[in-house]
């Protein structure tokens, strides 16, 4: 894992920077693309997964907590600008969440392509299927760039959200 999780697509700019969290698959450099069209005023900043020392599997409150330490070596006060793509969303919407709570301002919150979200409008079972169907094409493309226990790990960990959302649903319609 990378000493630190931030990493910096574009450090220079007048701007407050944006930090963007990585999607499942773990990467930031996909972010680039959407800096070139952010302005060369705009710093930009990526934040890429963190590991618990001792092997324990992180909350998306830890990885929050954690990502804040990070931003705050570059930005130590608001306003924060945040974002994150697919799962990363969950962690920029909790990073937003603790800098509020702590008196922080932040300026923004951008979810980029989180489909596990429960205000999309699509029944849970679509869900499932999109899913299902992107699978073979995760697996694939992270096998190419990762080891094949990263590829599993990540897996599990979509079908773990995946299946808590079904637990829930399946309760909600219990008598």
């Amino acid at each position: 894992p990378p000493v630190s999780a931030l990493t910096a697509l574009r450090p220079t700019g007048s701007r407050p920077p944006i930090f963007f969290t990585h999607g499942i698959g773990g990467e930031v450099w996909s972010f680039t693309a959407l800096t070139r069209h952010l302005g060369d005023d705009q710093p930009v900043y990526g934040l890429q997964p963190v590991h618990d020392p001792a092997g324990h599997e992180l909350s998306v409150v830890d990885i929050a907590g954690r990502y804040i330490q990070e931003i705050r070596t570059v930005s130590p006060r608001g306003p924060y600008l945040l974002g994150g793509h697919c799962a990363g969303a969950a962690v920029a919407f909790e990073m937003a969440r603790q800098l509020r709570a702590a008196g922080e301002d932040v300026g923004l919150v951008a979810v980029i392509d989180y489909w596990l979200v429960d205000t999309i409008d699509r029944r849970l079972h679509v869900r499932t299927v999109d899913f299902l169907r992107n699978l073979p094409r995760w697996i694939q493309d992270d096998l190419v760039r990762v080891s094949p226990a990263t590829v599993w790990g990540r897996v599990k960990s979509a079908g773990r959200i995946l299946a808590a959302k079904w637990r829930r649903a399946l309760t909600r319609s219990e008598p």
